[in-house]
């Protein structure tokens, strides 16, 4: 009981430290320049889209040790350590972790810097976002998925469009479940949650 109490007080530690003011999320986007990966950060102003390359053949997922850690949480603490473990999978999941670039650590500054240096990178500004909805995968992506594919994310902005982002961890998609409300409100749709029962994401 001790180990978990301690484990849970650094996991609230690191969220303190590292994602409670500025955190992201990593994604896959197909839109007009193939699948590609993106680390989606909550800045100030909006959603910086930071590019990070084509999609690997492993996509993002297949962490076991991370997505066991959201899961865990979700079992200790409900909603809330559901984030604390998310918290955790996030570090888990470093430069470690099959040579994933991770920027969580950059100012924004250094961020619109590497944004601007890779042309395929965006803003989706708060002001311009009319709506953005989290959902389970649809029946396409169920029927001829594979599988990896835990929830998508629907953005709607003025300038950029229609943007859907596919998540593909579990860690991953608990970030953005507790981080958009916060930053949108009531334009933010979150349609799935976190089981404990079975640890999968289901319908809300």
């Amino acid at each position: 009981m001790q180990n978990g109490f301690n484990v849970e007080l650094q996991s609230a530690r690191w969220m303190q430290g590292h994602t409670s003011d500025r955190p992201s999320f990593n994604v896959l986007i197909s839109k007009g320049f193939g699948e590609r990966r993106f680390q989606v950060f909550a800045m100030t102003k909006g959603l910086l889209c930071l590019d990070k390359g084509p999609a690997k053949g492993g996509g993002m997922g297949g962490d076991e040790a991370a997505n066991r850690a959201v899961m865990v949480g979700a079992v200790m603490g409900g909603a809330l350590g559901a984030v604390i473990g998310a918290a955790v999978a996030s570090n888990m999941s470093g430069p470690s972790r099959g040579g994933e670039e991770r920027y969580d650590l950059c100012s924004e500054d250094e961020l619109l810097d590497l944004a601007a240096q890779r042309k395929k990178s965006f803003v989706a500004f708060y002001d311009q976002i009319s709506n953005i909805s989290l959902d389970l995968p649809g029946f396409w992506g169920r029927t001829f998925g594979d599988g990896r594919t835990v929830g998508i994310i629907t953005l709607q902005e003025k300038s950029v469009g229609k943007v859907a982002m596919e998540v593909r961890d579990a860690s991953e998609m608990s970030v953005a479940i507790d981080s958009l409300p916060r930053r949108l409100g009531p334009r933010v749709q979150v349609n799935l949650q976190l089981d404990p029962r079975t640890r999968t994401f289901v319908r809300k």
